[in-house]
């Protein structure tokens, strides 16, 4: 698990400054998948886009994870981006059923960038089926707020601002999770994620990418 990890963390931030999020706004294929035979015993991986984004912005990082040997690799589109995370869970835990009754897997790892890490973890934590999710992997989410969520709109937005009853009932339930393996993932240089100290929880650096 610790090198899909590192490998989410080499193709995270970067590669979201490359590609940019308004052009993957407008590409017509959705939902894409990286599901070979070879790796049907393997177990999938969902990933799960962040504010204002769509299942595209995964193309770069669903190739590269495919190549590594990781998958079945799945996406999903969330809701409008203006409803709560709460209601993007529901999505994703409809996706997850059709994920594992393709599969016939009895684990998933998850993979949200950005709000898409509170998705996952809101879901694994609330929705899904006891120890389904194994590893879950967040990559630049606010999962202590982020300041700059205060000029977003929707409900969404709302939940992920600094401090917010939302964020810090789950960090708490992160925090007391025993079965779910944890992994962060934040940079520095991040402009949306206000400190970036945020995208980070807990104290096991083993977990935790800077």
């Amino acid at each position: 698990m610790k090198k899909s990890f590192l490998w989410a963390k080499a193709l995270s931030i970067e590669s979201f400054v490359v590609f940019g999020s308004l052009f993957f706004l407008f590409l017509k294929k959705k939902n894409l998948t990286w599901s070979l035979s070879s790796y049907k015993k393997n177990r999938p991986i969902l990933l799960i886009h962040g504010y204002l984004h769509k299942s595209n912005v995964w193309v770069y990082h669903g190739n590269e994870l495919s190549k590594k040997g990781f998958g079945p690799i799945f996406t999903i589109d969330l809701k409008e981006p203006f409803d709560s995370i709460e209601e993007h869970a529901l999505i994703v835990q409809k996706k997850v059923q059709s994920i594992k009754d393709e599969t016939n897997q009895e684990n998933i790892i998850l993979i949200g960038h950005s709000m898409g890490g509170l998705v996952a973890s809101y879901f694994a934590l609330h929705l899904a089926e006891k120890n389904f999710v194994t590893d879950i992997i967040t990559i630049a989410s606010p999962l202590m707020g982020t300041k700059l969520a205060k000029i977003g709109f929707g409900k969404g937005a709302n939940q992920m601002k600094k401090d917010s009853i939302f964020v810090k009932d789950l960090q708490k339930k992160i925090l007391d999770e025993q079965d779910i393996n944890f992994y962060h993932i934040a940079t520095k240089t991040d402009q949306l994620i206000r400190p970036y100290s945020s995208a980070l929880i807990g104290n096991n650096l083993d977990r935790q990418c800077v």
